[in-house]
């Protein structure tokens, strides 16, 4: 069998060299040497044809097409030469068949724009064409087969749908717009307008107005908007773009209006100009009202007496009022945003910072407490608190808030607890201090009324003693304020009792205890001592000594001297009143305590370290019992 190309020299690029090259043998059409000459005729037609065409050929329809044809085919090509057409388009078999069986009988058939929905390069392709179908006849005359071509129109129609629906999609924009929209041509003609501009013209100018109508003829009872407009418009017409706003309308009923002009061009050039005419007058007025009111507030926040701030829906800081430049020395470049963190103090930047950003995420109120730097480089607590702002859809549109400088409240409210439980403390030691006094008064050695006249009189001392410290905010008292309050409460007849010693100062407690002391020795001098007798004397002083005559560097000495008193003789048992100038000076003072009972008086010498007393506020007080509550005496006696 000779070879199909020296059968049959079949031309036409890639597709000619296929259809030699192919097996038909397989197929229904058979051999390509036995083919029949009308289609060899008919194939030699399609092949050098640089429109797509498609020869389907016998019962089976077996396919045989060009190099148009193939690339229209997408990946169907190559498989589909030699292929039975509904085999290789079976998703418009719907349309083919019936089609086929019309054309096989002898008609013709002309499809314009036609949609197909084709299954090609692995999807599904909405495709239009312009598409012919005739039949082909065998040697009898007979149709044996269909001769098709296919005009992809795809990008034509796509393209005349893109412009319908532009227009349509424009003129309903420029219909349904409160924009005024109008277009006029060279002669100051209109063009178009849309709804908005007619009904608006006819509000300004009293008329209606229609295609074709000349502007410039419809302002001619108001020249000067009639100038107005030829001026404006002109500028369009020569072919600039532009945007102005001006006050424009009869005498009577001016109005603020914002034009925008474009030129309209088509394919042969500039046909005209279009302009979008919008009213604004309140659109300016309420800027203006929005400007008044931003520079109220803005006026208030810089000269209240807090900081404000303000931020956007991100966190970031879009407003600081000018308290708060003046506060932390920062700049609106460095603070607003998210740099006002830099002022808050190290320590406390992370935990604000999480604070925020979580109460920004979550849209809620939040307070925090931060130290905050100050211009001189300084830190104050300060409390910063906000709330949400959002606006009438529910909107979030950031936070509003204040920062509130509290330095000055925390430090005195940490001062007020540290005086509520420094009076707590001194509360408690004075009810102890009472304790001791009712024990030791109590103690059943002495008459009901005379141990009430004696507790009356110890917590007279007491109370006295606290008289002073009060006056010096418990923080100190001088030794001879504690002298004089102690000696004038006992009514003391003048001249009898002298007193005098240099400025020493005495930590509280050791003030209450001196005062106790001389208390008791007072009354021991009343009832058994000096005082007793008109004409006994009590002599009181004190001193500081330094050098040999001191026991100690820094040490004071206290002298009680009674003399011209009645015979004194040691006593046998020790009272309330040696405990508590033994003792309790002893443990207060550090000091050393000598009892003298010579016969015409008592005299007490007390050597002590000279008192160094905090004076700032006073530390709490000691508990003051273990001088007081030594074991109870007998007899009148200290």
């Amino acid at each position: 069998m000779r070879a199909a190309k020296e059968f049959w020299p079949v031309s036409g690029g890639d597709m000619g060299k296929r259809i030699t090259s192919h097996d038909w043998s397989s197929t229904p059409l058979g051999p390509i040497e036995e083919w029949p000459q009308h289609l060899r005729r008919d194939v030699d037609v399609i092949l050098p044809c640089p429109l797509p065409m498609i020869i389907l050929w016998g019962e089976d329809l077996i396919q045989i097409y060009n190099d148009a044809y193939a690339e229209l085919m997408g990946d169907k090509h190559p498989a589909g030469l030699g292929q039975k057409t509904h085999e290789c388009w079976p998703e418009i078999v719907d349309f083919t068949e019936p089609l086929y069986r019309d054309v096989l009988s002898g008609k013709s058939r002309l499809f314009p724009d036609y949609r197909l929905e084709l299954w090609r390069n692995g999807q599904v392709n909405e495709c239009w064409f312009d598409l012919t179908y005739s039949p082909l006849p065998d040697e009898a005359g007979k149709p044996a087969g269909v001769l098709a071509t296919a005009m992809e129109t795809t990008a034509r129609v796509e393209a005349s749908r893109r412009h319908a629906a532009r227009e349509s999609l424009l003129s309903g924009i420029t219909q349904g717009s409160q924009d005024l929209i109008a277009a006029l041509d060279h002669d100051y003609r209109f063009l178009y307008f849309n709804d908005a501009y007619a009904a608006e013209y006819r509000k300004l100018w009293g008329r209606s107005i229609e295609i074709g109508d000349p502007l410039l003829d419809g302002l001619a009872e108001w020249p000067e908007e009639q100038e107005k407009a030829r001026d404006i418009w002109s500028r369009a017409l020569a072919g600039e773009s532009f945007t102005i706003t001006m006050e424009f309308g009869p005498p009577d009923a001016t109005r603020m209006y914002e034009l925008r002009f474009n030129p309209v061009s088509n394919d042969t050039g500039q046909v005209g100009a279009a302009h979008i005419f919008r009213d604004v007058t309140e659109k300016i007025r309420n800027a203006a009202a929005l400007r008044e009111s931003e520079e109220r507030f803005r006026n208030m926040a810089d000269y209240a007496p807090v900081m404000v701030w303000i931020t956007e829906p991100d966190g970031s800081c879009s407003f600081l009022s000018q308290t708060w430049y003046d506060f932390t020395g920062q700049t609106p470049e460095t603070a607003l945003g998210f740099g006002w963190l830099e002022a808050v103090h190290p320590d406390d930047k992370a935990k604000s910072e999480r604070i925020f950003i979580e109460a920004n995420r979550e849209q809620a109120p939040f307070r925090l407490e931060y130290r905050l730097r100050r211009h001189d480089g300084s830190y104050r607590w300060a409390i910063d608190s906000a709330r949400p702002r959002f606006n009438s859809e529910g909107q979030f549109l950031g936070y509003i808030g204040s920062v509130i400088d509290i330095h000055d409240r925390m430090r005195a409210e940490e001062h007020r607890t540290l005086l509520i439980d420094e009076l707590n403390h001194r509360v408690k030691n004075t009810l102890a201090i009472v304790q001791a006094l009712a024990a030791r008064t109590f103690d059943g050695s002495r008459s009901r009324e005379e141990s009430l006249s004696i507790f009356e009189g110890r917590l007279s001392a007491l109370a006295q003693a606290h008289n002073l410290l009060a006056e010096e905010s418990w923080h100190h008292a001088l030794l001879g304020d504690v002298v004089q309050e102690v000696v004038a409460s006992r009514s003391i007849e003048k001249g009898r009792f002298t007193a005098g010693g240099p400025d020493i100062v005495l930590k509280p407690k050791q003030a209450v205890t001196l005062a106790m002391a001389l208390h008791e020795l007072c009354t021991n001098a009343i009832k058994h001592g000096a005082l007793r007798d008109k004409s006994g004397k009590v002599s009181f002083t004190w001193e500081t000594l330094t050098g040999p005559d001191a026991t100690a560097p820094d040490t004071m000495r206290l002298v009680w001297d009674e003399t011209n008193g009645p015979a004194v003789a040691t006593p046998t048992t020790r009272g309330f009143g040696s405990v508590m100038i033994e003792q309790a000076l002893r443990s207060e003072f550090g000091a050393t305590v000598t009892l003298d009972f010579r016969p015409d008086g008592l005299r007490c010498i007390v050597e002590a370290p000279l008192p160094q007393p905090d004076m700032g506020p006073s530390a709490p007080f000691p508990d003051p019992r273990a001088g007081f509550m030594a074991p109870p005496g007998k007899g009148p006696a200290l």
